[in-house]
């Protein structure tokens, strides 16, 4: 980057969250000017490196004027997980409460303060759950099948109309599921399996998954701040690398020093159990590939994942010091 943009402002909103506190630490010792916004408080070793604001709501809080305050580019990292979602009517307004209208109303705050650039971070659940033999584009009909992924998808269509009445550039950054140093959901379960070596139904599995570590999530997004070719476009981020779910728990195994406790389950009988117990949406994402294609989003922004996915996951198992 050059120094002249380097010396920018930017304001990222959902910055006590896990992406968030990685992008602003990412950030440290630059030349960038960072707003950290969080509804929550912020960890204090943010204080340091950031301006610090906390909001009652994205969309309308006072607050909103003075952190956007002569920012140059705001990311959107805030919003309501999928974690532990539920398939009814009232699941999706309480996902379109904090994924859609806060989002489009802090678009337009940004807009209003003079942001130039707003990158929103999507989730390639859009383009559906699960790949079969092909991997997901971001020409791809959008098939979200979960109240997360359709109220991501519909902040996605409010973003680009505000940016096209107000003239804000909109980036739209679609990732997968994103591991790291202290991730929370799925892949931090999964890891204190490994590290307790519980023994895991999961042999039998033949797959193929992309996953996306922080610091490459956090290098596009950065990335994503200052490139001429990045406004406009829906991009979709992930490793270079694929990999099944067996071999993900060898590898964490492997890095933690534990035995890999693997034994071998029907996957078909794996997932009607799953349906049963009401866990579908986990099942899939054990049993289920789901592949990403970022050549598009590599070539466009001449970039490339910093890290490689071993070394991503080696990060990951040592933030835990090899105990639970």
């Amino acid at each position: 980057m050059a120094a002249s943009k380097m010396s920018r402002r930017i304001a990222i909103a959902g910055a006590s969250g896990f992406v968030g506190q990685a992008l602003v630490q990412s950030l440290a010792g630059t030349e960038v000017q960072v707003a950290a916004i969080a509804r929550s408080a912020l960890a204090g070793h943010l204080f340091p490196i950031a301006d610090c604001y906390r909001v009652g709501d994205y969309s309308t809080d006072a607050q909103l004027g003075e952190a956007l305050r002569k920012a140059h580019v705001a990311v959107y990292l805030a919003g309501r997980a999928h974690v532990h979602e539920a398939s009814t009517a009232g699941s999706l307004a309480l996902f379109r409460e904090a994924n859609c209208r806060s989002a489009v109303g802090f678009a337009r705050a940004a807009a209003s303060a003079g942001v130039q650039r707003l990158i929103y971070l999507s989730t390639i659940g859009v383009n559906g759950s699960e790949t079969w033999g092909e991997p997901f584009r971001a020409r791809d009909l959008a098939r979200p099948d979960t109240p997360y992924a359709v109220s991501k998808m519909e902040a996605e269509h409010s973003l680009t109309a505000t940016a096209r009445s107000s003239g804000m550039d909109l980036v739209i950054i679609r990732p997968p599921l994103v591991y790291g140093p202290g991730a929370p959901g799925n892949f931090g379960r999964l890891l204190r399996l490994v590290l307790s070596e519980t023994p895991l139904p999961l042999a039998s599995i033949r797959n193929s998954r992309s996953f996306i570590g922080i610091d490459n999530l956090t290098d596009l997004i950065k990335r994503c701040c200052w490139h001429s070719s990045a406004p406009g476009r829906t991009l979709l981020a992930a490793d270079r690398e694929v990999i099944s779910t067996p071999s993900l728990v060898r590898l964490l195994a492997a890095f933690s020093g534990r035995r890999a406790r693997l034994f071998r389950f029907s996957p078909p009988i794996l997932k009607a159990t799953a349906v049963v117990l009401g866990a579908q949406r986990l099942a899939t994402q054990l049993c289920g590939s789901l592949e990403v294609d970022i050549e598009e989003t590599c070539a466009a922004l001449e970039w490339a994942p910093p890290l490689t996915q071993n070394e991503g996951l080696r990060r990951a198992v040592a933030s835990h010091g090899g105990a639970l």
